[in-house]
């Protein structure tokens, strides 16, 4: 453990949580938040006027190259003769900055921007944007008082309507979450979720039982935090996790596998959860 005087901390403007660089200079050392480092090597570059906020202008070309196809179709097969001997090199380099994910498949490698990268460089209209991320981080945080009467004849309309024929994005943004049956579906859904699953508004997994659990980040912020104080006390299964939220049992999965995902919980057992300490 390293201790920071109360004047040091202060007079650095450190945070909790910022990262620190300690930097060895003939017998000494400097001390400089990673932010301050970062914003002086992109100032340095902006001034030799190799770089566009941070990105060089070689970069910027390959990233709107890999932008101009669909999620789906950027392989590597597709995106190598598309870019010509040094952008490939550029492209190398992106994927070292983490710029650029290559995500393997059973076939191929698909290329995936960084949400952060995207979201600065490639939105051409950053106000429409930003609304929609503010209308989809809101719009399940609103409930609308109904009749008993009211939500009894809904549930009759939501079991004769079926999930073939529904539109997917509706489908999702009615319930906040959606089960996806196989990779066929998953592929059209990927497709029409593109733009919120790259802003990071839409995460999901695909579970043991070889279905895809997509919800809106909205979704699990609102539902998942009560979920781990409960299971703090005790090992819950699905259908005691949805009679304390009162989701039904496919939100109550949707949220499970993606804890379980991310190390949160364990599946102990079909559709019985543990935390993981």
């Amino acid at each position: 453990m390293i201790y920071l005087p109360r004047d040091l901390v202060y007079n650095l403007k450190i945070k909790e949580g910022d990262l620190l660089d300690f930097i060895k200079n003939g017998d000494y050392y400097i001390l400089a938040t990673a932010d301050f480092l970062l914003e002086k090597i992109t100032s340095q570059k902006r001034v030799r006027g190799d770089t566009k906020e941070g990105i060089s202008d070689e970069e910027l070309i390959v990233l709107k190259k890999l932008d101009s196809l669909r999620y789906k179709n950027r392989t590597e097969e597709v995106v190598a003769p598309m870019l010509e001997k040094g952008e490939r090199a550029v492209l190398n380099g992106l994927i070292n900055k983490r710029y650029v994910v290559p995500l393997k498949s059973e076939s191929s490698t698909l290329y995936s921007i960084n949400d952060g990268i995207y979201k600065k460089f490639l939105v051409k209209d950053p106000a429409a944007f930003e609304k929609f991320s503010k209308r989809e981080a809101t719009a399940h945080k609103e409930e609308k008082v109904r009749k008993p009467e009211e939500m009894r004849i809904e549930k009759i309309d939501q079991k004769a309507v079926t999930h073939i024929n529904e539109d997917i994005t509706e489908e999702l943004r009615r319930n906040g979450y959606l089960v996806i049956p196989g990779v066929s579906e998953a592929e059209s859904a990927s497709l029409r979720l593109e733009s919120e699953i790259r802003s990071g508004l839409v995460i999901g997994t695909r579970a043991f039982n070889k279905k895809y659990y997509i919800v809106y980040r909205s979704f699990m912020n609102k539902h998942s935090p009560a979920i781990i104080s409960a299971l703090r006390e005790k090992d819950m299964s699905t259908d005691d996790i949805a009679k304390m939220t009162g989701l039904d049992l496919d939100g109550v999965r949707s949220i499970m596998f993606i804890l379980s995902e991310r190390g949160e919980v364990m599946e102990k057992r079909r559709d019985f959860f543990s935390l993981i300490d």
